[in-house]
């Protein structure tokens, strides 16, 4: 055979096998951005729901029953004990007011008469 239909045969194998190399990455990557998709997808269910757990009235009912319970326990041996027994109710009843803050804010911009 001639050089130059040696050169010619030489870069149509060449160019055959980018582009079997090339199928074959992209095949790869689809296969790697459907694992990773279902990664994702399980991941975002697991913090829904974390979320709904932990914003569930009931959650924090008695996740705060609980912790008042134990602070008490842990505080009657301490003088403080006053001072501190204060603190849960009083963060409780400030983040209750921003929250009504925040819907008065809101009802008084949107052209409502507020309360």
């Amino acid at each position: 055979m001639p050089p130059q239909r040696e050169q010619h045969k030489q870069r149509k194998q060449r160019k055959q096998n980018l582009l079997l190399a090339s199928r074959l990455a992209r095949g790869q990557a689809v296969v790697a951005i459907g694992e990773l998709g279902g990664h994702a997808d399980r991941l975002a269910d697991t913090i829904v729901r974390v979320r709904d757990w932990v914003t569930n009235p009931l959650v924090w009912t008695v996740g705060s029953t609980v912790g008042a319970l134990l602070l008490s326990i842990k505080t009657r041996r301490v003088r403080s004990a006053g001072v501190l027994s204060w603190i849960w109710p009083a963060w409780r009843a400030a983040r209750g007011a921003a929250a009504v803050w925040a819907a008065y804010r809101a009802g008084a911009g949107s052209g409502r008469s507020a309360p």
